[in-house]
């Protein structure tokens, strides 16, 4: 059971050798197939389900460093009311919604990047994101503006 994970989690390093097209590509099987693991799911994600509460901002309840470093996994919890700014990274990633699910609302950049920590933008698009929809990836800077959220506030 914790061999496949760690075996997953080794695929990171060869994610982070690899052009950034071709390991965009290959990141949403490598999640798809890390969240289908039974072991990965009772010992990471199962105890947060007891934990989750409304907030304001996700949290992160657990980081794993690939072992050469080139890549990391974060479990982030999206609890009810949770949401990031509108931000961008300064690498792609992806991720892959286990229980429940977010809304992603990706934005494109309409100025030329001048004015430092200020951007001029318009809402592109927006999709809800559960299990069954796969990875979503986003690619550095400009190319992956986005705002992820739970909206959902309970009853």
């Amino acid at each position: 059971m914790i061999t496949a994970i760690n075996n997953n989690l080794d695929k990171l390093d060869q994610l982070a050798q690899l052009p950034a097209a071709l390991a965009q590509a290959q990141a949403g099987p490598l999640l798809e197939a890390l969240v289908n693991e039974p072991a990965f799911l009772k010992r990471w994600i199962s105890p947060l389900m007891d934990r989750v509460a409304p907030a304001d901002e996700p949290s992160i309840a657990y980081s794993f460093i690939s072992p050469e470093g080139g890549c990391s996994l974060q479990v982030f919890v999206w609890a009810p009311g949770s949401r990031t700014p509108i931000h961008d990274h300064t690498s792609w990633g992806a991720y892959y919604c286990v229980v429940g699910s977010v809304l992603e609302e990706r934005y494109d950049r309409l100025d030329d990047g001048t004015q430092l920590n200020r951007a001029r933008l318009r809402a592109s698009w927006r999709r809800a994101w559960r299990r069954a929809d796969g990875a979503s990836t986003v690619a550095p800077y400009a190319g992956g503006i986005h705002r992820v959220s739970n909206p959902w506030r309970g009853p």
